[in-house]
């Protein structure tokens, strides 16, 4: 029993090692892909509060002044950097979104709020997944 015992326990051993260090070569890759992509969100509230001119991202915006005395009009566009920023997503905000926001702002010394009506982490947002995956399998979305 012991010869035996040991060699199960030993290939275990191994087993278990060899997938640990892929577990781990994944996680890099992973963490590896969400460093390299620039954050759309982030280069957008960047766009915006440079006022970077003839920028898609900056053009398309309405842009809301409190301070103008025009009421139910578009107020004129200031050119001047902003400082501040309150960025809310309706729907799904993620951490990753977050962390690029909050790099931002310390890069650029701003202050920037992030907000959205819904943030998941990457297990929540997996089960979620799955859960939609069992329904369309139940037959129940078509």
């Amino acid at each position: 029993g012991g010869l035996m015992g040991g060699m199960v326990g030993n290939t275990i051993g191994n087993l278990a090692a060899r997938v640990t260090d892929q577990g781990r070569g994944f996680l890099k890759g992973v963490k590896m892909l969400l460093m390299k992509r620039e954050s759309k969100c982030a280069k957008l509230v960047d766009d915006i509060l440079e006022q970077r001119p003839g920028t898609e991202s900056n053009d398309s915006f309405l842009y809301f002044d409190p301070k103008s005395i025009q009421l139910g009009a578009e107020a004129p566009r200031m050119r001047t950097p902003f400082r501040q920023a309150l960025v809310f997503v309706v729907g799904g905000g993620s951490y990753v979104e977050s962390q690029a926001l909050q790099e931002l702002a310390q890069k650029g010394g701003k202050q920037i709020v992030y907000g959205s009506t819904d943030i998941v982490s990457p297990q929540e947002f997996m089960d979620e997944l799955a859960q939609l995956g069992d329904a369309q399998q139940g037959g129940l979305l078509r």
